[in-house]
């Protein structure tokens, strides 16, 4: 059989294996990104339209634009090209894309040892799979009241399939891009870059719940494994039992005794303290002040139902963590809260990743860097599939001006949760104090690709504007950030814009404004501080840095690497106040 083979850099592509290797390894590839890259390849240095790649791809299916953005963006990383230069592949704006690597093609004969050897490679058709998606569950039911039920079985199976340290089980977020989008599984799972998908369905009869479940390849679309269950809702968790150790089974997972119990751990076996948990996940995030409010007093009233539901105390802390990383409450009143109820969680199960996680994220803003650090890799050891700790972890870093480290965790978490506009936003934030401006802008536009309708990137770009000094070009960015959250935060930021530009009554007037709202609502002292650092009126900054100090105010993990500060760096007070909080100078 002739075998087509293209070499670039340390990369073989062979046809006939379906297979790219590196350095003699092979790389990991989807079916789909594997077709993506061999086209590009055959049509080196030609431009390929994104119309005719998704002809190409995927013929036949209705297939959202997005899924090609995302696709390029997996293939990029398994080639291992960094933002700041594209060796292999070039993105033609508005158009599509062109292969600019040196390829050069060969037809020869393979021998039998190269078959073996790369069957060795490749572990055969026996290998476990090491990747997975669980997409959202369908809900059958005209009543959306279900919607929360059926979310959660989604949430619980991704949660206890995540505890697995040999399998990458992608995040949430990621995954519940897909809900409600009709859409196969072989493409749901190339667009997430992973061997398989599990999708299900719920729909209630009478007093049953019928559960269908289905394993898919995505390589080749094959069933692995597929059930339907009927069953009363109080056996919901014998249901999701049998589901995770049929997946393991079918993915040929070789599970420790530890892992085995772990995995079938729910907790409760309290139905009504259940339900009420997963209305609270889900109202959570939801991620508005009203909803999160909501799913605090669901997880509270779970709690009072069954006051040992350890997963129920690690949510209700993570929930009052969101309202101060929102701006909505002050760290001194939500830390305490947050603290007692992840305690709480670890008196009844020390093994829980999400109670370590929420006393990282406590730690970390109250300036307790070692604790932080040790609750984070704690989180990470029982829960390796976890983008959110890898998130917050990267934030820990950035906070130490590591970034070397941090960008290394948010690239982790990118991994688990590659369609998150967060975890973009993220990485941008690590680059501004790299001065990595240009590519900082770029994983913005990322988020905004992913979600047209994400605040934050907007909000992002203005702060690297305002740090390259372009104030002319933060402030629109600004605007339409605040014209979709009503952040203080961002509001101080444009309110800095201004005064750093001249524009003292358009300062002036936000200053005023900020100081009026802050009888009415919280708001943060640092969106005040903002305006003076941009008016240059130091000492008034200063003693408001001081107010923030007695306040506690999570703000303060940031004074090493956010760039507003910067004006204030050479002041002896600034470095004073460094050492107070413990950070290195």
């Amino acid at each position: 059989m002739d075998t087509r083979v293209y070499r670039f850099g340390p990369f073989r592509l062979d046809t006939a294996a379906r297979k790219l290797f590196r350095d003699g390894g092979v790389v990991p590839l989807t079916a789909k990104l594997f077709d993506i890259l061999l086209l590009l390849v055959e049509r080196s240095g030609q431009l390929v339209t994104k119309e005719d790649l998704m002809r190409n791809i995927w013929p036949g299916l209705f297939v959202e634009a997005n899924n090609l953005t995302v696709s390029m963006s997996a293939l990029r990383r398994a080639l291992g090209e960094s933002r700041a230069g594209r060796e292999y592949i070039e993105t033609v704006p508005k158009q599509g894309y062109r292969f600019v690597g040196r390829a050069v093609y060969e037809a020869s004969e393979p021998s039998e040892k190269t078959l073996f050897r790369e069957q060795r490679l490749t572990g055969g058709p026996a290998d476990a799979v090491s990747s997975l998606a669980v997409l959202p569950f369908t809900n059958l039911e005209e009543d959306k009241n279900l919607d929360y039920f059926v979310d959660g079985v989604t949430e619980t199976i991704i949660n206890s399939m995540s505890r697995l340290s040999q399998l990458r089980v992608l995040a949430r977020s990621s995954v519940f891009r897909f809900r409600r989008r009709e859409v196969e599984p072989q493409v749901a799972g190339a667009e997430l870059g992973v061997e398989a998908v599990l999708v299900g369905s719920v729909r209630r009869v009478q007093d049953l719940l019928i559960i269908g479940v289905e394993l898919v390849k995505v390589e080749d679309g094959s069933q692995l494994w597929g059930e339907r269950y009927e069953r009363k809702p109080s056996d919901i968790f014998s249901v999701q039992r049998e589901i995770t150790e049929e997946i393991s089974k079918s993915l040929r997972l070789k599970l420790t005794s530890e892992q085995k119990l772990r995995l079938v751990n729910y907790y409760t076996d309290n139905i009504e303290a259940y339900n009420l948990y997963l209305k609270g996940r889900y109202f959570w995030n939801k991620r508005t002040e009203k909803e999160i409010r909501k799913g605090i007093r669901c997880l509270e009233e779970a709690i009072e139902v069954d006051e040992s539901y350890a997963p129920a105390y690690a949510a209700l802390g993570a929930c009052f963590l969101s309202l101060t990383s929102m701006n909505i409450l002050p760290a001194v009143e939500t830390l305490p809260i947050a603290r007692r109820a992840a305690t709480k969680a670890l008196e009844v199960d020390d093994t829980l990743a999400e109670a370590y996680a929420v006393l990282g994220i406590v730690d970390l803003y109250s300036w307790n860097w070692s604790s932080a650090r040790s609750e984070f890799e704690q989180a990470l050891a029982l829960n390796p599939n976890s983008a959110q700790v890898y998130f917050w972890y990267s934030t820990f870093w950035l906070t130490l001006g590591k970034t070397d480290e941090a960008l290394t965790a948010a690239k982790r978490s990118q991994m688990l949760d590659p369609l998150s506009p967060h975890v973009c936003t993220q990485i941008a934030r690590i680059l501004v104090p790299r001065r990595q401006y240009d590519a900082a802008i770029e994983y913005c536009h990322q988020a905004i690709e992913l979600d047209a309708s994400f605040p934050w990137a907007e909000g992002i770009i203005g702060l690297i504007h305002s740090a390259k000094g372009d104030y002319e070009a933060a402030i629109p960015k600004f605007k339409k950030c605040i014209a979709m959250t009503d952040d203080t935060e961002t509001t101080g930021l444009l309110g800095y814009a201004y005064a750093a530009l001249g524009r003292m009554d358009e300062a002036l007037a936000i200053l005023k404004e900020l100081q009026h709202e802050s009888k009415e609502r919280y708001v943060p002292t640092f969106a005040i501080l903002f305006i003076y650092i941009g008016l240059k009126d130091k000492d008034r900054a200063f003693e408001l840095l001081e107010r923030m100090y007695e306040e506690r105010s999570h703000m303060l993990a940031a004074l090493k690497v956010f760039p507003v500060f910067d004006y204030l760096r050479a002041d002896p007070r600034f470095s004073y106040l460094l050492r107070r909080v413990g950070l290195p100078e």
